[in-house]
């Protein structure tokens, strides 16, 4: 006869908070793998930037299932200060927004690009 406390696979889903934590860990889990391959986030950005959102909904989401408030205000807070950061970079650069203009030279399949000097670095690829 088993123990009632005694732990196996099939009792480890009977409970509603077994299954919204371990959501939240797979959540965050992929939040931070998926943040920490700098490549991955180069390369994809659009990708990267719209899984996050999504497997940050799913943490919003599953915190407030799962019972987890403290995880939720923390999650909250980041996000505020990601938008307030954004807010500001993009206060402080809106100056400095270069105009680069694009000229398709007619005798040969050559594209001209010409920008003033000023301040401004570019490196090819």
């Amino acid at each position: 006869m088993k123990e009632e406390n005694e732990f196996s696979v099939a009792n480890l889903f009977e409970e509603d908070q077994m299954w919204t934590g371990l959501v939240l860990i797979i959540a965050m889990t992929l939040l931070v793998v998926s943040g920490i391959f700098f490549k991955f986030l180069k390369t994809f950005f659009e990708t990267f930037l719209r899984l996050h959102w999504f497997l940050f909904l799913i943490v919003l989401v599953f915190c407030i299932i799962h019972g987890t408030i403290l995880t939720f205000i923390v999650s909250i807070a980041f996000l505020g200060l990601d938008l307030i950061l954004r807010l500001i970079f993009t206060v402080y650069y809106k100056n400095e927004t270069k105009t680069v203009s694009l000229t398709k030279l007619k005798a040969v399949d050559i594209i001209k690009l010409s920008w003033k000097k000023k301040n401004f670095k570019y490196k090819p690829g």
